[in-house]
């Protein structure tokens, strides 16, 4: 089981999206290259149609979501300084042609997506977990997780 710490924002800075993924029981990630490409389809690599065009830590996060993340993983929410949920994943990548989250303002919409069960009870932390903020997601450390469970209790 890995554990991931997971942004929920359009983009740096952008509008969250992370009440609706709570709403609807998934976690979900896009890039622009990549947002109309079933990955049910395609390798997550170069071959891939508009892979070559995201940015390295774009790649990264993209990767662990359609790749390496699997059902039974946890992953804890990040806004800004904030740890504002924690759900278990129970589901395989999938690309939601019909309803995606659309985000106001957004870049694209939001396709590719992973079922996951919300701890609805989760209270907010105010916690940094890894070494840098940037990625939208990030496999955290058992140091990392040691240090949420401490604060949450």
């Amino acid at each position: 089981m890995a554990i991931w710490r997971m942004a929920f924002r359009d983009y740096t800075g952008g509008p969250s999206f992370w009440v609706q993924c709570l709403q609807l029981g998934v976690a979900a990630i896009t890039y622009s290259p990549v947002a109309d490409i079933d990955f049910a389809h395609f390798p997550a690599d170069a071959t891939t149609p508009g892979w070559a065009d995201l940015a390295a830590s774009q790649a990264g996060s993209l990767r662990h979501f359609i790749v390496d993340m699997a059902p039974g993983d946890l992953i804890y929410v990040k806004e800004g300084p904030l740890i504002v949920g924690r759900g278990i994943v129970f589901g395989p990548y999938e690309f939601d042609a019909v309803g995606p989250i659309q985000v106001p303002g957004g870049e694209c919409d939001y396709h590719h997506q992973r079922r996951v069960r919300w701890w609805p009870e989760f209270q907010p932390v105010e916690i940094h977990l890894g070494q840098t903020q940037m990625p939208a997601i990030l496999e955290l450390t058992p140091a990392d997780v040691e240090m949420i469970e401490a604060v949450v209790g």
